[in-house]
């Protein structure tokens, strides 16, 4: 035999099914035909790949299961196999299981709890002021609110708290009490 790349693929085959022998392990095998575990792995794929016939695998699938459906079909006391009752009642939820979702655990979304405020509230004391303005004037940004916060509580409003005023505006409008009562006409235009 010579390098990796001349060979054909009958020599290929040998050495793959020498490979899956259980005479050796894989690495023995790849040793004796100096070749890397690794490239003898890709070997075993190629293998693989090459007997793969899309049309044949959904022939087999659709014959599984029909033959599922037709064990499903089959009343208990008309069986000659010896099945247990819940591997009866298995195959009798077999035809509409699909229609209850997922069973397994992993297929479920994983619901966090909402993560609480790690900070105390810097709106608190203005929270009422500014939730009257936002309902009369639903169309004023943050910075507006914060503009006119500002001269009503002197010192206490930074312009730090603009991100934070931001939000908070974003809750209210994805509020569907206030993205109800609002209409296209509470909008001044211009």
């Amino acid at each position: 035999m010579g390098t990796p790349r001349d060979w054909s693929v009958d020599e290929k085959d040998c050495i793959v099914a020498e490979s899956y022998s259980g005479e050796m392990s894989v690495s023995t095998v790849a040793c004796r035909h100096k070749l890397s575990p690794r490239q003898l792995f890709t070997f075993r794929l190629q293998e693989i790949y090459a007997g793969l016939d899309p049309v044949l695998l959904l022939r087999d699938i659709r014959a599984l299961q029909e033959r599922i459906a037709a064990l499903a079909d089959t009343p208990p006391a008309m069986r000659s196999d010896g099945l247990t009752q819940p591997i009866d009642l298995f195959l009798a939820t077999l035809r509409t299981a699909w229609k209850d979702g997922a069973s397994r655990p992993t297929d479920r979304p994983i619901v966090k709890a909402k993560r609480g405020r790690r900070r105390p509230d810097p709106l608190v004391k203005a929270t009422a002021d500014l939730r009257n303005w936002f309902e009369a004037e639903p169309w004023r940004t943050g910075s507006e609110l914060l503009s006119r916060l500002q001269p009503e509580y002197p010192g206490d409003y930074p312009d730090k708290l603009l991100r934070t005023l931001q939000r908070r505006l974003k809750v209210w409008r994805s509020d569907p009490v206030n993205a109800a009562g609002r209409c296209r006409d509470s909008y001044p235009r211009f």
